[in-house]
C-alpha cells in the first residue's frame, strides 16, 4: 500500500494535537518549580513559561520529522517526540531565567 506524504501543515496539526496533554503537563511542571524559587507571579514568568512551551513545540515537530529510531513514535495518548523535547528544554530554560541560589535566597 502506498502512503502519500503529509505536508509540513499536516504534521504541525498532527504534533499539535498529540501534544497538547504534555505541553499542559509541562507548563503546570514549570509554574511550580519557577513558582517555588520566585515565590511570585510575573510577567516574565508567563512570558518564559510560554515561549518555553513553544520551543519545546518546535522541537518536538523537528524530531518527529527527523526520527531516526525504528520505534514507535505514539504510546496511547503520549507522542515520545514531545516527551523528549519536554525533559530537555523545560530544565535548561529554567535554569537559564529561574536559577537556583545555593544560600536558599532568591537571586536578584
Amino acid at each position: 500500500m502506498h502512503q502519500l506524504p503529509l505536508s509540513i501543515a499536516e504534521i504541525i496539526e498532527i504534533v499539535a494535537y498529540f501534544s497538547s496533554l504534555l505541553i499542559l503537563l509541562g507548563l503546570v511542571f514549570q509554574f511550580v518549580i519557577i513558582y517555588r524559587r520566585q515565590k511570585k507571579l510575573s510577567i516574565k514568568m508567563l512570558i518564559v513559561m510560554i515561549l518555553t512551551q513553544g520551543l519545546a513545540f518546535m522541537v518536538t515537530t523537528v524530531i518527529w520529522l527527523k526520527w531516526p529510531l525504528g520505534l514507535k513514535i505514539l504510546y496511547g495518548p503520549i507522542l515520545f517526540p514531545a516527551v523528549i523535547a519536554q525533559i530537555i528544554i523545560n530544565p535548561i530554560v529554567t535554569n537559564i531565567f529561574f536559577p537556583k541560589s545555593s544560600t536558599g535566597k532568591k537571586i536578584a
